[in-house]
């Protein structure tokens, strides 16, 4: 019999090519598709593509692939749960002063936990679980790694450090091999309509106070030294390490240094302010498959940063670790995640304190 797959397919051009490939592969494929909003638009300004706040299109995309492909599609509720171990964990990280990536939240307990398992529920038995992330994986020794996609630009492995090995033994990633132009290529020959779609930009396209749900609330920006250099509406308008749209004038560009969420201040700097070399994180793992000493340990703080080569990193028995870089790093920001990689395989993470 041949092996199935469930794949996750979520209306865009990725996850539509991966089911196309693995059922042209010979698997007998099968999509499913979370819902994790529903209702109304929560704005008319919410622009490009986000899984949040408005879904109709894409189940209305979903359905209309799986028809060409003539391939089973079903829907799962999710939005109890995402709204449990997600979103309610993005408004306190928040409303504290840090930055929370929800993506990364949601791909660990939502996408590639709760929506396997309602399929599971639903009776629905298979061998694998697939993507259309861009990524790829490599068993080395007894354990599965996470790899770097081919096309650099590309790589999500960011953004799924938090797999487990049980999650990564029965997950396939179609589009680790692949360049976003052969993919859109592929979406162009098999589907026509869809392979200009856009990709999403962020898990809500809306103002984040859509979801905040604050009012505003006239703070100081600040320099680290106390002097008031100007005003703003609430400090969650803010990130660390942010440099745009800061709304004060001085003769070099300032940086968002510090967010006292307890006064509403946002403290900004100068660019050295930003560059750290000592990195705390907590939730913290780590699985080396070689000596760091002959295979370097790099790291890295945003998903769209270079990785910097790390120095030492010491770990403790309650979770947390302290890397320390070579070079400094930009705008580590609290909540953020710091993963780590030897060679293109991620070896560990954590969420920076």
């Amino acid at each position: 019999m041949k092996e199935k797959v469930i794949v996750g397919v979520s209306g865009g051009v990725d996850s539509a090519v991966s089911l196309y490939l693995l059922q042209k592969q010979g698997y007998d494929v099968l999509a499913v598709t979370m819902e994790i909003y529903k209702g109304e638009p929560l704005s008319d300004t919410i622009v490009g593509n986000s899984c949040y706040g408005r879904e109709k299109q894409d189940l209305d995309d979903v359905k209309r692939l799986c028809e060409k492909l003539n391939v089973p599609c079903h829907i799962f509720d999710c939005s109890a749960e995402f709204n449990q171990k997600v979103l309610s964990v993005f408004k306190n990280e928040y409303m504290h002063g840090r930055t929370p990536n929800p993506c990364i939240l949601c791909n660990r307990f939502i996408k590639f936990d709760v929506l396997p398992a309602k399929a599971k529920a639903e009776g629905i038995d298979f061998d694998y679980f697939a993507t259309g992330h861009y990524v790829r994986t490599k068993k080395i020794g007894d354990r599965v790694y996470l790899q770097k996609a081919t096309e650099s630009a590309r790589d999500q492995s960011y953004f799924l450090w938090q797999l487990s090995q049980e999650q990564l033994e029965r997950v396939k990633f179609p589009l680790g091999e692949l360049t976003k132009t052969e993919v859109r290529k592929i979406a162009a020959e098999v589907y026509g309509w869809l392979a200009n779609k856009k990709d999403s930009s962020d898990f809500y396209g809306g103002n984040y106070e859509d979801i905040l749900q604050v009012e505003d609330k006239i703070g100081d920006i600040v320099l680290s030294n106390g002097t008031v250099l100007g005003h703003h509406k609430g400090f969650w308008h803010y990130t660390l390490g942010q440099r745009k749209g800061l709304g004060v004038a001085y003769p070099t560009p300032l940086y968002v240094v510090a967010i006292d969420a307890e006064n509403n201040r946002v403290v900004v700097g100068e660019a050295t302010s930003v560059m750290k070399t000592q990195i705390k994180a907590r939730d913290f793992n780590f699985y080396p498959f070689a000596d760091m000493t002959e295979v370097p340990v790099y790291g890295k703080v945003r998903s769209t940063q270079k990785p910097v080569e790390t120095d030492k990193i010491i770990l403790s028995d309650d979770g947390f670790a302290t890397v320390f870089f070579k070079d400094a790093v930009i705008s580590p920001a609290p909540s953020q995640s710091l993963v780590l990689y030897q060679n293109d395989c991620v070896i560990g993470g954590g969420f920076i304190v």
